[in-house]
């Protein structure tokens, strides 16, 4: 019996052995499946991006992206003159300077530099942030340090007509100013300066877009859910918004667009009565300088669900 119990030790530790080597292998084709499997879905997206329609329709301005290889740049402290260069494989959690405008002309006349220069408000590169895609994620830190970008927006100033695509997945509702009190925390993907009321994001719960006569939405958007919003005005038409290709609310009439200053910012609201950042992660940004046909708005927003994996309703 002694002797039995001896063998069958020792069998076991060889046996173990054998078992610990094949879950190794194991491990290591799963890991490698996963690498070889999220490099296909970043390929496929990219694929998507540049045979997409985006870049067909006429009037395209501004185009924000965080998959492909020319999304992203920083400062070159060291070329002489400095200049921007493309960022190469970033790596998740890295804070990004600079985010390409990706409407390639000979000459862009407004929205080269959707930039953050200070170190410390930049937004962070997440490799897995919607549908398993890379998007920025913006902290919404109310003291004076939240994550946003600045860019010229005059492109939309004396405007009417515009359409306007995001991608979003916004991870909590916001803060509230306390100084001065005011209840309502304005998370805004964009907004002008303090003498405008352009902006478009959400109040609240709520999704919004001013001017263009809409100011409330007639729904409230859960967290944590990524959608396609579509926000469009036309002066024949009026104003729609639009969640994942379903026209949510409607306005007969819309206004003139007023960028103030030129300035446009991207996760910020800057008010003399109050300041709130956005929380959450940012995918795309497309704008429009004009009112999309319907078959042009669609379009762009199937490549983006398909893109994405986010479902187009009925």
């Amino acid at each position: 019996m002694i002797l039995f119990s001896k063998k069958f030790r020792a069998f076991s530790i060889i046996e173990i052995s054998i078992v610990l080597i094949v879950i190794g292998i194991l491990v290591s084709g799963i890991s490698t499946g996963m690498d070889l499997y999220n490099d296909f879905k970043i390929s496929t997206a990219r694929n998507l991006t540049i045979n997409s329609r985006v870049n067909r329709v006429s009037d395209l301005d501004l185009w924000l992206e965080t998959v492909g290889n020319e999304a992203f740049s920083y400062l070159n402290t060291s070329a002489t003159p400095n200049k921007y260069e493309i960022v190469k494989n970033i790596q998740d959690s890295h804070p990004v300077h600079k985010w390409n405008n990706l409407k390639y002309t000979e000459k862009k006349e407004y929205g080269d530099d959707v930039l953050q220069s200070n170190e410390t408000k930049r937004p962070i590169f997440k490799s897995s942030a919607i549908n398993g895609l890379p998007a920025l994620y913006f902290d919404g830190k109310t003291d004076g340090t939240g994550d946003f970008f600045s860019f010229n927006g005059k492109f939309l100033d004396k405007k009417i007509n515009i359409t306007i695509f995001i991608v979003d997945k916004r991870t909590a509702l916001g803060t509230a100013s306390t100084s001065p009190a005011y209840a309502t925390p304005y998370q805004y993907i964009l907004s002008g300066d303090d003498s405008v009321n352009f902006s478009v994001g959400y109040s609240g719960s709520w999704l919004r877009m001013n001017p263009s006569n809409i100011n409330w939405m007639g729904f409230s958007n859960k967290l944590d859910e990524p959608h396609i919003f579509t926000f469009q005005a036309d002066e024949n038409d009026g104003a729609k918004i639009f969640m994942d290709g379903v026209l949510k609310i409607s306005q007969s009439t819309s206004s003139t667009i007023s960028i103030g200053n030129g300035t446009l910012n991207i996760a910020y609201f800057n008010r003399s009565w109050t300041q709130n950042w956005y929380t959450g992660f940012i995918g795309e940004i497309i704008i429009f300088n004009k009112s999309l046909n319907d078959s042009e708005r669609r379009g762009v927003e199937e490549y983006l669900s398909q893109k994405w994996k986010i479902r187009l309703g009925k």
